[in-house]
């Protein structure tokens, strides 16, 4: 050793080394990438948030009844039923949307035949003082004559939000309701001719 030369490294620890190294800097990069995943969720999380914090779409206020649950429809305490219906169908969403366009305009021309002795006698929603009504109708098809009818069977939101079986139930069970005047109606819809063949309020 006192002869100056540099002292040589026993064989074998200059490329043990450099192994060591590689894996300490690959831990390292695992690491990063760890954290980095956990720092930046992935698509797929950010997807799923988004569903769940989104509002979802509104339900229609209205239904298609089954075949067997229409019939319940024909059978109001209330008020007068179209003569001469028989047999049954479901109607499609197709065919509820066709009625679904010309409803207001049906209940309006009813209301303005309704006297106003009658209209003061109806329950009243006490949150709306204008009389504003608004129905959850339920649709069954019915057959008069060898033909399709519609038949839209309806009641006021307010007495069906009011009442924890109906609110519950409505969708598939017939709404049952007596002597609420306007705030009820069965009405009857003729695809062929595109309108409406009866209508009645809830007297």
């Amino acid at each position: 050793m006192g002869d100056g030369s540099v002292p040589t490294e026993p064989a074998g620890v200059r490329p043990l080394a450099r192994g060591v190294m590689a894996i300490v800097a690959l831990l390292v990069g695992l690491v990063a990438v760890s954290v980095g995943s956990v720092a930046q969720p992935s698509a797929l999380a950010r997807l799923a948030k988004a569903r769940a914090t989104s509002p979802r779409p509104a339900q229609p206020l209205w239904t298609v009844l089954t075949e067997r649950e229409s019939a319940a429809l024909l059978r109001p305490c209330s008020r007068r039923v179209p003569e001469g219906l028989s047999g049954w169908w479901t109607p499609i969403v197709e065919s509820i949307t066709e009625v679904e366009t010309k409803l207001d305009g049906a209940v309006m021309a009813a209301l303005a035949t309704v006297s106003p002795e009658l209209l003061r006698a109806s329950p009243s929603d006490k949150r709306s003082p204008a009389r504003r009504v608004t129905y959850y109708r339920q649709y069954g098809g019915v057959i008069r004559d060898g033909k399709r009818l519609i038949y839209v069977h309806a009641l006021a939101t307010w007495l069906v939000d009011g009442n924890r079986e109906l609110s519950r139930t409505w969708r598939t069970k017939v709404l049952r309701a007596c002597d609420f005047g306007i705030n009820g109606f069965g009405a009857l819809f003729d695809p062929a001719s595109g309108g409406f063949v009866a209508f009645d309020f809830d007297y």
